[in-house]
């Protein structure tokens, strides 16, 4: 379990995406971020469990520069040019994230931490890398992984940028 907070909004709703501008945005509703600390009805802070859990590991371990230990994106792959490339490199460096946490995860449960099996990654099952229309200097990823009990999660959007 994690607490639930916020998130910065990338304007980006829907499925199929729309792309929307700041002030039209209807999950930020113009603030530029979206989610806030919560607290239920007995006073106790609101908390991401189960899958929703999985997808904010994720997402932090893809928006957090890399740390000497290995967690953390490698910025340095994306290039001023987005290119094939560059979408290859990008794509390598989420897959070595994503075998980061597993690793992780197995770790702390091999130390007694116990997980929700919807919590824990056991892999990909699709990664897509693309530049970002609406800004040439981000990048796109979309990516669906599996957790341990063999179920596909519901999919991950992250922007990134250097």
């Amino acid at each position: 379990m994690d607490f639930l907070g916020t998130q910065v909004c990338d304007h980006r709703v829907g499925s199929p995406i729309v792309s929307y501008i700041l002030s039209t945005c209807p999950r930020c509703l113009g603030a530029g971020y979206y989610g806030s600390p919560g607290f239920d009805v007995h006073g106790k802070m609101s908390l991401v469990t189960q899958s929703d859990q999985l997808n904010q590991a994720i997402k932090k371990i893809l928006i957090e520069n890399m740390r000497t230990t290995g967690y953390g994106f490698n910025y340095n792959v994306i290039t001023s040019t987005i290119d094939a490339t560059t979408i290859s490199s990008i794509k390598a460096e989420v897959v070595r994230c994503m075998n980061y946490l597993i690793k992780v995860q197995t770790q702390a449960v091999g130390l007694g931490v116990l997980y929700d099996p919807k919590e824990r990654i056991a892999g990909i099952n699709f990664l897509d890398v693309q530049q970002d229309t609406s800004d040439p200097r981000r990048v796109i990823v979309n990516l669906i992984v599996v957790n341990a009990l063999n179920q596909i999660t519901t999919p991950v959007v992250v922007a990134l940028q250097r």
